[in-house]
């Protein structure tokens, strides 16, 4: 399948109206839950726990526009207004959201750990990025996409409608799915 990546670039940016598209930032980056690889193994089973197929991977952190200067951040202030436990200050650790609050969406949303991190973020210019990737439907879709080839009467839309349903089926009983990739290799 062939796609002119301006094109889509162009209408991507349009429809979900993002804004400062060509603009130069600075990112730092976090990860949590990173199987870095699945695969599955000739008993059936994937190398890692079943639970954690439900569990996407994470990609996070700040960034800047380039045209801020990063040196006037006062991270120092922001470890002392968070009330931080001395350890992760005097090791220099890295701040963690359970450091910041905890509990179900609701329940976060009530932490004033929570108020200053935003408040200090908008106070310097900082800005949120965040990335879920669920590893367990790219792993499926992989299966259509690469069999695209035999399936060229599809259009990109019917593809990726395919995709979600195959998507959908697999995670109602993963073992027996699991079973069948086996089984066919």
């Amino acid at each position: 399948m062939k796609m002119n990546i301006t094109e889509n670039r162009e209408s991507e940016i349009e429809v979900m109206q993002f804004e400062n598209i060509d603009n130069k930032y600075t990112f730092f980056y976090d990860e949590t839950n990173n199987i870095r690889k699945l695969f599955l193994k000739e008993n059936g089973k994937v190398n890692i726990q079943l639970k954690e197929l439900n569990q996407n991977f994470l990609l996070g952190g700040v960034c800047y526009e380039d045209t801020t200067t990063l040196t006037s951040v006062d991270f120092e202030k922001l470890k002392s207004d968070l009330y931080l436990d001395k350890k992760i200050i005097e090791n220099n650790w890295e701040i963690k959201f359970k450091h910041i609050a905890k509990g179900d969406f609701l329940e976060c949303l009530k932490s004033k750990k929570l108020k200053t991190f935003l408040e200090w973020i908008i106070s310097n210019n900082l800005y949120i990025h965040y990335s879920s990737l669920d590893i367990f439907y790219w792993s499926i879709v992989d299966i259509l996409e690469s069999s695209v080839e035999h399936y060229k009467q599809f259009r990109y839309e019917e593809l990726n409608y395919y995709k979600m349903i195959l998507y959908e089926v697999a995670k109602v009983n993963i073992e027996d799915f699991l079973k069948i990739l086996t089984k066919y290799n």
